[in-house]
């Protein structure tokens, strides 16, 4: 059971404030003790790994399978520690590195027993369950591999309720997926490279309430060997924050472009953006004729740099374009 006292009430306050866009503690800097069965290590504070699971086997597979690192970093980060998960052999089978904003279920001698072994959102303790409400375009994360399968990280985001991964129809899921990121074909280099995983189409319009992460040294459940492992660092939400085009009397037109008509508000109709969940302000200068579109995304709370700002420049009233 991890340690009821945080490194500060401060600052477990903080990561719980800044879970609304950005996974809490996901630059792994603040850790804690966890121990069972007579064994004690450390897992980054909001996540978790087989030491701090559930399950009927976790008498056999709950063991530190997860460290704290300071001499791997990232090239240019400013943090302190990484995190590094390893895998393990478990009699006759390979139980792969694990860490997850979930929680570790080990029910199963079969590691690709879905209904028996996954990561779930342990409603009970709110340090398995990750808040977050924000709709991010991509999800961005450092890694260093080295392995004999090809590794995966996933982001599930979800609505409010119990969700699994792997998805098992066991009756037990009562959440629904809004959206999601999967790389699981992470290929053994063993330097640290820079991932960006897209999310894929929104499944809902229901707004997130949950962030389920998985990485795990193995895409496969049971495949790798003992030796493999991986580096983590830096995982960032993106939220893309740029417009291409608006549409104006019924075409396209590019940011930056000149229109050689008098603008009339109603015929724009929209602005196409980047940012599935970005906003934008439009404001028209009678005295310049000029359009300022600015486009924000939806993190601009806590990032308020995201922002971009375009212009199109319209014919001034009374004046008159030049005959062809």
């Amino acid at each position: 059971m991890k340690n009821a006292l945080f490194v500060a009430f401060a600052m477990g306050m903080t990561l719980t404030a800044a879970a609304q866009y950005q996974v809490a503690n996901s630059d792994f800097e603040v850790w804690e003790t966890v121990a069972y069965g007579g064994k004690r290590g450390e897992e980054p504070v909001r996540w978790s790994s087989f030491m701090d699971g559930t399950g009927g086997y976790k008498s056999m597979a709950g063991a530190i399978q997860l460290e704290k690192s300071s001499r791997e970093l990232r090239p240019g980060t400013s943090g302190r520690y990484s995190a590094r998960i390893h895998a393990r052999n478990v009699f006759f089978v390979v139980a792969q590195g694990n860490l997850t904003t979930g929680c570790v279920n080990m029910s199963s001698m079969n590691p690709s027993d879905g209904s028996g072994n996954y990561n779930y959102i342990n409603e009970t303790r709110e340090d398995q369950a990750m808040r977050f409400s924000g709709r991010p375009d991509a999800v961005r994360v450092w890694l260093k591999f080295r392995g004999s399968n090809r590794a995966k990280v996933s982001v599930f985001l979800t609505t409010k309720g119990y969700y699994q991964d792997p998805y098992v129809n066991t009756g037990k899921i009562t959440a629904t997926l809004v959206s999601k990121a999967i790389k699981d074909d992470i290929k053994s280099n063993d330097k640290w490279t820079e991932y960006i995983i897209p999310f894929g189409n929104e499944e809902t319009n229901e707004k997130p309430y949950y962030a389920l992460v998985y990485i795990a040294t193995s895409s496969k459940p049971g495949k790798g060997n003992k030796n493999d492992y991986m580096f983590i660092d830096d995982m960032e939400m993106l939220y893309h924050s740029e417009a291409t085009a608006i549409t104006y009397n019924g075409r396209k037109v590019a940011m930056g472009s000149t229109v050689d008509e008098v603008y009339d508000p109603a015929l724009f109709t929209g602005v196409d953006m980047t940012g599935r969940a970005a906003t934008y302000t439009a404001e028209y200068d009678k005295g310049t004729a000029v359009l300022t579109i600015i486009v924000k995304g939806e993190n601009i709370s806590e990032a308020p740099e995201n922002k971009h700002t375009y212009t199109i420049t319209f014919r001034k009233p009374g004046n008159y374009a030049v005959a062809a």
